[in-house]
């Protein structure tokens, strides 16, 4: 990981590295708490340096969170030296170097799905994001590129590993992502990932599936297993091609930014966080132990998503709301359990009600995603790992590092 004092040329030579490019402010699985005092012993004071400094544990979201982003969200927050635009949603707007806006909520989920209602920013260069990601550096993501209006791009990484980048995948033949809003979504569980894409309102198709035991995963131990949060963001992979450094990431991002062509906007309308987990606003998600295993993690079980009931703890339900944003939760959202293939469909047999109303936020009827079977051509796939060598979605966090502050320290 990077510490928190850089300079610009070490940012630049990280985004081209791409090495350890996801960020956390701590890693369970990597502390501890003090030992306990013995007697007549002053207590050691905890610290990073001793590794006996204790993670805070993940707020949860504990059921479903609908934002409207016609104005801003209190359920979510910027990143130091981001500003959005609100007008007909959030609009992440680059118009000069070492701007990446971002923004990133505030609770955690344990399984469940985002969906995003938006359209990717154009302009060779530039990466629109939005990731899944959880203290000991568990991901997922969604990735497009400004140059490649016809495509998407999905991956994961487990525990921070970035010893291979095998994982990606690229998913041609979709709508035109620059100009069309469509709804992306990611269905995550401990048994699988689906990435599927659809017109808002309308049943989307499963691009991608994969399974906790899939190859790729390292037999489980690199499968995205533990609390996550949500970024969503839009920053420059190549901002001088000229820098021999930055090479394969400027030929994996279509060439050079240029802000002369600009302004470069990300727009999202509307974000659906699902929490398939048993926490809630008064029981947040706790690492059990340094594994980074689902198993570890309590509360434990499912209390809401296909996998209802699973060993799941029933919590009493509620409803909150807040500001921008409705949050209901202990959720009765449930759905059909999806195939280990992917070729079934996510279907949902109840929804969320509450007519609670915040700013622009307006809960009715909550329904997940609508997920065909339909799986791709193999022509439709192709490995994106060979064009972004070194690279991964977390780009994003060291890009924000510099916006409006320029030089000087991490954000998160």
């Amino acid at each position: 990981m990077f510490s928190k004092a850089i300079s610009a040329t070490v940012l630049l030579s990280a985004l081209s590295a791409v090495q350890a490019q996801t960020f956390t402010k701590c890693n369970p699985t990597k502390t501890s708490m003090p030992p306990p005092p013995i007697a007549n012993q002053q207590p050691e004071t905890p610290s990073l340096a001793n590794n006996h400094i204790a993670c805070p544990d993940d707020d949860a979201l504990g059921g479903v969170q609908v934002t409207d982003f016609s104005k801003e969200s209190a359920d979510w927050f910027a990143l130091e030296g981001t500003t959005i635009d609100y007008n007909g949603g959030a609009n992440f707007v680059i118009s000069k170097k070492l701007q990446a806006p971002t923004i990133q909520s505030h609770k955690h989920i344990m399984f469940g799905s985002v969906s995003a209602v938006m359209k990717q920013s154009p302009g060779a260069g530039i990466v629109s994001s939005f990731i899944l990601e959880s203290d000991d550096l568990d991901e997922i993501d969604w990735e497009w590129l400004g140059s490649k209006p016809n495509e998407v791009q999905s991956n994961f990484f487990g525990k921070g590993d970035t010893t291979t980048y095998d994982r990606g995948q690229t998913h041609t033949g979709q709508p035109n992502t620059i100009t069309e809003y469509l709804n992306y979504t990611i269905e995550w569980t401990h048994k699988s990932i689906q990435w599927s894409v659809g017109e808002p309102g309308k049943e989307s198709k499963v691009l991608r599936t994969t399974t906790f035991d899939d190859p790729l995963t390292h037999g489980g131990s690199r499968y995205p297993q533990t609390p996550m949060k949500v970024k969503i963001g839009n920053w420059i992979a190549c901002p001088d091609a000229t820098d021999v450094k930055l090479a394969g990431t400027c030929e994996w991002a279509g060439g050079q930014f240029n802000p002369a062509s600009g302004p470069y906007t990300m727009s999202v309308k509307s974000v659906t966080v699902r929490d398939y987990g048993c926490g809630n606003s008064g029981t947040p998600y706790k690492y059990g132990d340094k594994s980074g295993s689902w198993e570890s993690i309590t509360p434990k079980g499912y209390c809401a998503g296909p996998l209802k009931n699973q060993a799941a703890v029933a919590a009493s339900p509620s409803q909150t709301t807040k500001n921008g944003g409705v949050f209901a939760e202990s959720s009765t959202v449930s759905s059909a359990t999806s195939s280990a293939t992917g070729t079934s469909a996510t279907k949902d047999s109840s929804s969320a009600q509450t007519t609670a109303t915040s700013g622009t936020s307006t809960l009715a009827t909550v329904s997940p995603t609508k997920a065909s079977s339909a799986t791709p051509a193999p022509a439709e796939i192709s490995k994106s790992a060979a064009m972004k060598p070194k690279h991964k979605m977390g780009a994003l966090d060291i890009g924000v590092i510099a916006l409006g502050l320029g030089l000087g320290y991490l954000v998160m």
